[in-house]
């Protein structure tokens, strides 16, 4: 009975890791395609703008400069693209993980020192979590309502 059982979690185990694989890969696919995709039409954008300048202004500016800084500059946007939200689900992933570690040594701490849980019910950790939340939403809030200011500014 028990290698029976040992092996059902055995299977199950490895149909999590190929699920996980599986939406991995996916993922990361759909985020590097989208990432072409903007490099690409931020490309198109640049060689559109760059066939309405005047002919006095490449007599100004070395052709071969203003092509390596836009690329650089695509390059990098790109680089974002593909690894920013990696990078912040890595971030948040931790945070999260960090949380509720904190929360299960709190709660075992005021266990420990015979403290009822009296003070975690009136104040409790997750409502913490929630002021925070409701801040770190504010601020992209505001972000994102400064970037909309600048993207209908005055074009140059």
């Amino acid at each position: 009975a028990d290698r029976g059982q040992l092996t059902t979690w055995v299977v199950v185990l490895l149909a999590l890791a190929v699920g996980r694989f599986a939406f991995g890969a996916a993922y990361r696919y759909s985020l590097f395609e989208l990432a072409w995709s903007v490099e690409t039409d931020l490309r198109a954008l640049l060689y559109e703008h760059l066939t309405t300048l005047s002919f006095s202004y490449y007599d100004r500016t070395q052709s071969g400069q203003v092509i390596s800084r836009a690329n650089s500059d695509i390059r990098s946007i790109q680089v974002l693209l593909a690894f920013g939200p990696l990078v912040a689900m890595s971030c948040i992933t931790f945070v999260v993980a960090f949380g509720f570690t904190a929360l299960a040594v709190w709660e075992r701490l005021a266990n420990m020192m015979g403290q009822t849980l009296t003070f975690l019910n009136q104040y409790p950790p997750s409502r913490l979590l929630d002021v925070a939340a409701l801040a770190l939403l504010f601020v992209i809030a505001l972000q994102l309502r400064e970037m909309k200011g600048m993207s209908t500014g005055p074009r140059g």
